[in-house]
């Protein structure tokens, strides 16, 4: 079976892993959350890079995939095509910048907090500038004091993903080699920059590269899966093979050259998980996985304050775990249905009869 064969229907496992993704970043976050900066997650020893991060490069890899096949229904129509993007974003994005404050001057966890203070936090956040926002007076005294929102600083490199995709689109990518070609250079030069300016970016647009290089490396994969979707096998013998090539690239090949050999295995693996077997199951009804991952931090942050005030000890990882759960599917539930899927009904406002875009 070829990628083509099973690409463009709904009967695959793609919601579910983004959902697990979301949730696997929940998890590997609660070491650093509930230990400070400098914990170990585990599997982060003998693979080199924490598996949560790796659930980053499952987004941008479906990320890359799926926002090509909206490219090529929008096509040229690139104000369309950025409607549909940002009413994916940036509605739940804003209102997470307001709520989450608002929480925490509530609850205590912020404190003092002047509206300058307030305003500033939600600015960053819908601007994805300085995402990873501190404050001196918020979550002081926890193992990683100051944070907010740790978790969102991928958001702003799959806005760059949509405006390299969007361009591809607007030069005719799928109508003529010369546009795809660009879009591959591009997140191609972004992810080899990004290396060469490893260890010396201290902030701009140097750090944005070397933030995301990895990244761009994932949604490089992603636009070429769907570009040569006949020629990409889905076979378990294949899978079988990337690991094998991964765990002797561990052993002999440089830290960055294992690196990516590792992602092209996760990438692949996400195949196998969303289109391999026989009678594949539907997508989900309600993708909560966005909500999931735009609030997990800061609710671990409160929980861990909680742990504290009524312990005056850390908590476990795993506990923290156990107890953030149903609280963030929560929140990701109440993001999906009273923001995001009201938000994805918008019609374009320049044309009415824009039909609404699906979930991607």
């Amino acid at each position: 079976m070829y990628l083509s064969d099973c690409i463009g229907r709904r009967e695959n496992r793609i919601d579910q892993i983004r959902l697990g993704a979301a949730f696997a970043v929940l998890v590997g976050y609660s070491w650093h959350i509930s230990q400070g900066p400098q914990a170990v997650v585990p599997l982060e020893h003998s693979m080199g890079v924490g598996f949560h991060e790796l659930a980053v490069h499952v987004f941008f890899f479906l990320s890359g995939m799926l926002i090509v096949e909206s490219a090529r229904r929008y096509q040229s129509r690139i104000l369309q095509f950025s409607w549909a993007r940002m009413r994916r974003l940036m509605p739940a994005l804003c209102v997470n910048a307001v709520v989450v404050p608002l929480v925490l001057v509530v609850t205590g966890f912020w404190s003092p907090a002047s509206p300058d203070a307030l305003a500033h936090y939600a600015a960053r956040l819908v601007t994805l500038m300085s995402i990873q926002f501190t404050d001196l007076h918020v979550f002081v005294g926890h193992p990683f004091e100051h944070a907010i929102n740790g978790s969102v600083w991928s958001l702003r490199h799959e806005v760059l993903l949509y405006g390299v995709i969007g361009l591809g689109g607007l030069l005719g990518m799928f109508k003529r080699p010369p546009g795809f070609w660009l879009v591959v250079m591009l997140l191609a030069g972004w992810s080899v920059a990004g290396h060469a300016l490893a260890g010396e970016a201290q902030g701009g647009w140097s750090f944005i590269l070397v933030e995301g290089r990895y990244l761009a490396f994932s949604g490089l994969l992603g636009v070429l899966a769907h570009r040569y979707a006949g020629q990409v096998p889905v076979r378990l013998d294949v899978a079988v093979c990337l690991v094998i090539w991964t765990i002797v690239a561990k052993l002999m090949l440089p830290d960055s050259l294992y690196m990516l050999i590792l992602i092209v295995t996760v990438c692949y693996a996400t195949l196998m998980l969303a289109f391999a077997g026989e009678g594949q199951k539907a997508g989900l009804s309600h993708d909560i996985s966005y909500g999931v991952y735009i609030y997990a931090w800061p609710i671990q942050q409160m929980i861990v304050g909680l742990w504290l005030r009524e312990t005056g000890h850390a908590i476990d990882p795993w506990m923290l775990v156990v107890l953030a759960t149903p609280l963030v599917l929560a929140a990701g539930a109440l993001s999906w249905f009273l923001v995001e899927r009201p938000a994805m009904r918008l019609a374009y406002p320049l044309k009415r009869a824009s039909r609404p875009m699906a979930a991607e």
